[in-house]
């Protein structure tokens, strides 16, 4: 097999997680670099994401690793879809990634094409996600993925291999930071170093009798505040983006009868407390996701904020094994037709 290099982007909300790697001759995935920036948000904006000046540094931040950057780029995005069975899963995720009238995919596509840089297949976080997390591609048991990143908490659901469900919550990390800046009156980079350090855990041993000190913007001066007040205001945040996850996935959990791990991926994953409200919200085990290694990648990437990432690169290569055995388009699409969706080969055909 000859050695392909990808480039694999994950476009998040407030930061941007890039990798370039090659399947090499014995049919292993492996990474020459990984990087990660803070996405480059519009002047008039504080949502909005500028993506040309984005992608100019994460490709500057890579060729400083590399030799050069591939032309060919896979892609995680964050989109609503709400599907509860095979069939519609079917129709609706073709829909978003191949609709002409999908303004964002549309977008995206010609941003890199700015940059000489064809975007090969697309993929969705909490599914490229669920890929990071196993040895292999093959799934009998019953499993949950949250991906829980700034602005979209992203879900899927599998059935002895079958994807049955796929959602996205508009509540996430940054409403976690909004609480904070709003109730603390301190400013967005302070909220965010506050959650991180601060957490969720309903232990009172985990915040102790400790203090923070943060500096409010209305009046510009230092206040002490415990800890333990600040890990209620964000624990209240976080209980309500479970509670509203479990809204969305009682009707499916019932239908298919499903006693499932869950599993947390995602920058806001790392919360400490996170998988012990979780647990407490779905009365199920719960996890925080860790990635599985993949070569020449160092230790520090494999955590729940790069699994959608290391994910997606499990996804090229699976996709370039299934190919291999693909005739035509016209054999996948009567595949489709008369199969049900296996985890196995959902990416090839729906990507």
């Amino acid at each position: 097999m000859n050695e392909k290099r990808i480039l694999a982007m994950d476009l998040g909300s407030e930061s941007i997680r890039a990798a370039v790697a090659f399947i090499n001759s014995d049919n292993e995935i492996v990474v020459e670099a990984v990087k990660k920036i803070n996405v480059v948000k519009n002047d008039d904006n504080d949502e909005g994401i500028d993506l040309y000046a984005s992608l100019k540094s994460i490709l500057r931040e890579l060729s400083f690793d590399v030799e050069y950057i591939p032309l060919n780029a896979y892609i995680n995005i964050n989109d609503t879809v709400r599907c509860v069975s095979s069939e519609e899963i079917n129709e609706n995720l073709k829909r978003i990634i191949s609709s002409e009238k999908n303004v964002k995919i549309n977008y995206i596509k010609e941003i890199f094409k700015l940059f000489n840089i064809d975007i090969s297949s697309f993929c969705f976080s909490s599914i490229s996600s669920a890929l990071s997390l196993r040895s292999d591609y093959t799934l009998d048991d019953d499993f949950i993925v949250f991906d829980i990143g700034g602005v979209f908490s992203n879900i899927s659901i599998y059935s002895k291999g079958d994807l049955v469900f796929i959602d996205t919550l508009k509540m996430a990390g940054n409403d976690i930071n909004k609480d904070i800046m709003f109730l603390l009156k301190t400013k967005k980079n302070e909220a965010e170093k506050i959650k991180i350090e601060t957490g969720c855990s309903l232990d009172e041993n985990v915040t102790g009798n400790e203090n923070i000190e943060l500096i409010q913007s209305d009046i510009a001066r230092k206040v002490i505040i415990p800890k333990g007040e600040i890990s209620k205001i964000i624990q209240m945040r976080v209980y309500e983006i479970f509670i509203r996850i479990k809204e969305k996935l009682n009707k499916v959990l019932d239908n298919y009868c499903l006693d499932p791990t869950i599993y947390i991926t995602g920058g806001s994953s790392v919360l400490k407390g996170m998988a012990e409200i979780c647990s407490k919200v779905f009365q199920l085990n719960c996890r925080i996701g860790i990635p599985l290694e993949i070569s020449g990648l160092s230790k520090e990437f494999f955590m729940p904020e790069f699994a959608s990432l290391l994910g997606l690169l499990k996804y090229y290569h699976l996709r370039s094994n299934v190919n291999e055995n693909i005739s035509s388009e016209e054999k996948l699409d009567e595949k489709v037709k008369k199969n049900p969706i296996r985890f196995k080969e959902v990416f090839s055909r729906f990507f």
